[in-house]
């Protein structure tokens, strides 16, 4: 290589233009970016046209929050119902564990001390114009109630009284039927939840009770039934008459 002459350097070589980097702007030698400029109403209102009703892939933001919106009102709608039938059910259930009415109406004042010492009474007939007028705006609402009533009666009567060993079956019937409900209420929220995540890719399908209970009619068909016949429930209840092997006894005459 010849060196160059003293007092001068090389000169470099040419620059040559060249496309867009794959890595973005390069040391000014690509194209200057183009301007950017903000949308305007109509430009968001022709790209919202574009946007496939059908299907929520590319939808916008708006159609989301639409969907969203459905499946809370439908599901709001689907919990409130589902927690009248529940209190519904619990309290038929417990009535039918108190035959003698033992707790059907408050305990008179006449009862000595017993205003005293039970700060707080209660009473099935307290329970059940609650739930009927829907005080309860869930199911642990009730079970306060019936835990209130089951703890005055073992608090104030001997253990070995009627009182008490009535109100101790009452509160063992309580958890199970907690548990009974807990597990019912969850089989209907999830059968809501998967008919929603189908909606949400084909939005042909129906969101009504009868096409979001479809398929878990056919495998729990009582879970089904139990949600949609509440007015039966409620009914029984209103009646205030529980039917039991004691009472049936008792007005018929055992055999």
């Amino acid at each position: 290589l010849e060196s160059a002459p003293s007092g001068r350097r090389p000169s470099p070589p040419p620059l040559r233009r060249r496309g867009p980097s794959p890595f973005g702007a390069s040391r000014g030698l690509d194209p200057a970016p183009p301007t950017v400029v903000a949308p305007g109403p109509s430009d968001v209102a022709a790209k919202a046209v574009l946007v496939e009703p059908e299907t929520m892939e590319g939808a916008g933001a708006m159609d989301m929050q639409e969907f969203a919106h459905l499946q809370r009102r439908s599901w709001a709608e689907v919990s409130k119902k589902c927690v009248e039938t529940a209190n519904y059910g619990v309290l038929l259930a417990l009535l039918k564990k108190d035959p003698l009415r033992l707790f059907a109406e408050p305990v008179p004042g006449t009862v000595t001390g017993y205003h005293e010492r039970v700060l707080r009474p209660m009473d099935f007939g307290q329970i059940r114009r609650r739930t009927l007028a829907g005080e309860y705006a869930s199911t642990k609402g009730l079970a306060a109630d019936v835990r209130q009533l089951c703890n005055n009666a073992m608090g104030f009567n001997p253990a070995n009284s009627i009182y008490s060993v009535a109100a101790l079956g009452i509160s063992e019937t309580l958890g199970k039927c907690l548990d009974l409900s807990k597990q019912w209420t969850k089989l209907i929220h999830q059968a809501h939840k998967r008919h929603f995540m189908r909606v949400r890719h084909d939005r042909s399908l129906r969101t009504d009770n009868d096409a979001i209970f479809a398929e878990l009619r056919v495998h729990y068909p009582h879970i089904v039934r139990n949600f949609e016949h509440r007015d039966v429930l409620r009914a029984k209840l209103e009646a205030n008459f529980i039917r039991t092997e004691e009472n049936e006894g008792a007005y018929y005459g055992r055999r």
